[in-house]
């Protein structure tokens, strides 16, 4: 839906007037007041969705992680390896050292700690 369309300031007659298409409906009035109808119960229908998406979301987070380390997505250890690849800290020490630097680095298991340093290192490099 383009919310910037003319369409939407326009009167049902000045609609039915802009193209000629619409001209041949004589219950044009009709049609556009059920699209109208059936539009608002659609943007209520995927309002209400999102808003029970959200909430799943918010209330089913995993209270043990699957693997027996926590989620790197939202986890403090990703800000802070965000921090020392900017300041190339994984080019001047091994990923041991570096996962020694941190307690939040050593949550993780070294060899998903390793590919966690490898994955950030390549976005920031694509990312310049």
């Amino acid at each position: 839906l383009d919310r910037t369309s003319s369409i939407h300031s326009m009167s049902v007659i000045d609609a039915q007037r802009s193209d000629p298409r619409f001209l041949k409906y004589p219950m044009f009035n009709k049609y556009y007041a059920d699209l109208k109808r059936a539009i608002a119960a659609e943007k209520m229908l995927a309002k209400e969705d999102d808003a029970k998406a959200l909430k799943h979301i918010r209330n089913n987070k995993r209270s043990e992680p699957r693997r027996g380390y926590p989620s790197w997505h939202d986890h403090a250890a990703k800000e802070l390896l965000e921090d020392d690849v900017f300041r190339n800290l994984h080019e001047q020490m091994p990923p041991r050292e570096l996962w020694k630097t941190r307690p939040e680095y050593m949550e993780f298991p070294k060899d998903v700690f390793r590919s966690h340093i490898n994955n950030e290192a390549n976005k920031q490099r694509s990312a310049k």
